[in-house]
């Protein structure tokens, strides 16, 4: 924490004991101590990264400190979270999309006045513990397929192919991680997206989880790249209730937009931004 900062906070501090709301002699002026403990974050992009590390470690808790309008609060505790989704280490499979697929939502609330404190509370599908597991998983996985030297299109077919043969439906959608769908062979959609996602990254292939509404219900499907374009992806529709091994389909492999109507993507996944920077193909993969 830089001087400037340090000797913001303790100001704030003293003008609160002036104000007689404390005691002069309760207030400790150990700074460093007081910034680790109350996540002391004056900056957007400090609030972020705490909030970014609380998910990616699967913390259940984290609180973080607010100076500004008590307007903006709402706004500003939701953005953070939004943000923290954002961030994409290259060097590791758990975060960004991975992330924000295992995550189900958290719930806020506010203490204090003038400089506010966020206290949140999250809620996640898979622990870490098993998201760890899910990693040496998929790394037993990817040797016993053999495809460290494959193409990107062999690459992905064996990676669809492996997971519909070893994963069925949970019709109850009470399951629904990756760990669930590698531990005990069974999720729904999410989970089967997750799945392949992290299989995908993992094998050196580009992917992204894509949300929406499929045969009108929420549904989460992947994207692959090939070459310099993507491919829409659907493990779970490809894999026939109650089909087991040997009964992989098809027909939503590797497909253009034009060949997948049946999937209407959120909004967030429709924007000019997002399909400049992946190109989808105009043609399905044949």
């Amino acid at each position: 924490m830089d001087l400037k900062k340090v000797t913001f906070y303790v100001v704030s501090i003293l003008l609160v004991a002036l104000a007689g709301l404390v005691y002069a002699d309760e207030i400790k002026l150990d700074v460093a101590s007081m910034a680790q403990t109350l996540n002391i974050v004056p900056t957007k992009e400090e609030t972020v990264k705490i909030v970014y590390e609380a998910l990616k470690a699967g913390d259940e808790t984290v609180r973080v400190q607010y100076v500004g309008s008590k307007k903006d609060i709402e706004a500003f505790a939701k953005s953070s979270v939004e943000e923290a989704f954002l961030i994409d280490d290259k060097e590791s499979t758990d975060d960004f999309d991975y992330m924000k697929n295992k995550y189900r939502g958290y719930t806020a609330w506010i203490s204090g006045a003038g400089m506010y404190t966020i206290h949140y509370k999250f809620d996640y599908s898979e622990t870490k513990t098993q998201t760890d597991w899910v990693n040496k998983r998929i790394e037993q996985i990817l040797k016993e397929l053999k495809i460290e030297n494959k193409s990107e299109y062999e690459k992905i077919k064996k990676i669809h192919d492996y997971i519909i043969e070893n994963t069925s439906y949970d019709l109850t959608v009470k399951y629904n991680s990756a760990y669930e769908g590698l531990k005990n062979n069974v999720t729904a959609c999410q989970g089967y997206a997750n799945m392949a996602y992290k299989m995908f990254e993992e094998a050196g292939v580009n992917s992204r989880i894509i949300t929406g509404i499929a045969d009108g219900e929420p549904h989460a499907w992947n994207i692959v790249q090939i070459g310099d374009v993507w491919y829409n992806i659907d493990c779970t529709w490809d894999d026939p209730i109650g089909g087991g091994k040997h009964s992989n389909q098809y027909d939503y492999f590797l497909k253009s937009n034009k060949d997948f109507k049946s999937h209407e993507r959120d909004e967030e996944y429709r924007t000019e931004e997002f399909q400049r920077k992946y190109n989808m193909t105009d043609h399905s993969w044949k």
